[in-house]
């Protein structure tokens, strides 16, 4: 009696770990950059290209997606960076100043500002640019007002505010860009972008592996080198709710899905 062969693919071969769209997007950004600095075949020259066309495609929805509808993603992401950089030089100029504590001129002053703008660190330039925005303007608010700003300028922190006031401005003006833009994309056509990125990566570890020659170790030790960050991965933690990641119901990979998370 004749048997049918079955038939095998990438997806059959390849088990990967259960993986969000941000977590499959980080994993294959450090596999590219393995693949960047870690000699390769030329054989592997079409996979990678192909893998590091899905992974832009996924990046450029994950960027869509923090944005408003309206929104330049590219010029959101330029002025995000910019605010954070600025944010980030006033924090430590102002943190110098805290260390020195009663030693400082005006330290009661300096420690109360620290305290307003810093108190709970800079975990709001995490949060989605329109949040983040008006989070900065709250903070901007106090630090414009007269004594605040005299104290800042008295202490030879004037560059820091022009840097952070300026780049601020910007990003509001990025941020109140209005047009015919289309709407960010959905959830369902990111967890499409994912799961295409995913199958390119299975094609990849597959000709990847194809490599090894038994009589010849050091091709072994060359896969090795550019699977690294796939056989080191962990996937992090993510706090617990009731509410899935946003595009991510159906995270995809090898194992059983986690319970619904977000972050």
């Amino acid at each position: 009696m004749l048997h049918m062969a079955r038939s095998l693919t990438a997806t059959d071969v390849v088990q990967l770990p259960t993986l969000s769209a941000e977590d499959a997007f980080t994993l294959v950004s450090q596999l590219l950059h393995q693949a960047s600095r870690v000699p390769a075949p030329a054989s592997l020259e079409e996979l990678v290209v192909e893998l590091a066309s899905r992974h832009s495609a996924l990046q450029s929805q994950l960027v869509a997606r923090r944005a408003k509808p309206g929104v330049d993603a590219k010029s959101a992401v330029e002025s995000d960076r910019r605010v954070d950089t600025a944010w980030s030089a006033l924090r430590d100029w102002l943190s110098g100043w805290v260390k020195l504590g009663a030693a400082a001129p005006r330290a009661t002053e300096i420690a109360e500002l620290d305290a307003f703008l810093f108190g709970d660190g800079l975990g709001f330039l995490g949060l989605r640019y329109e949040a983040q925005w008006a989070a900065a303007e709250t903070r901007l608010a106090g630090l414009r007002a007269r004594r605040n700003e005299e104290l800042v300028r008295a202490l030879g922190g004037g560059p820091f505010l022009d840097v952070l006031y300026a780049a601020q401005a910007r990003y509001g003006e990025v941020l109140g860009v209005s047009g015919d833009a289309p709407a960010p994309p959905s959830d369902a056509k990111i967890r499409e972008s994912r799961d295409a990125m995913l199958d390119a990566l299975r094609e990849y570890v597959v000709g990847v592996l194809g490599t090894v020659r038994r009589s010849r170790p050091v091709t072994a030790e060359r896969a090795d080198e550019l699977l690294r960050p796939l056989a080191q991965w962990e996937t992090p933690p993510r706090a617990s709710s009731s509410a899935p990641q946003d595009g991510d119901e159906d995270a995809e990979g090898g194992g059983t899905p986690p319970a619904p998370a977000t972050t």
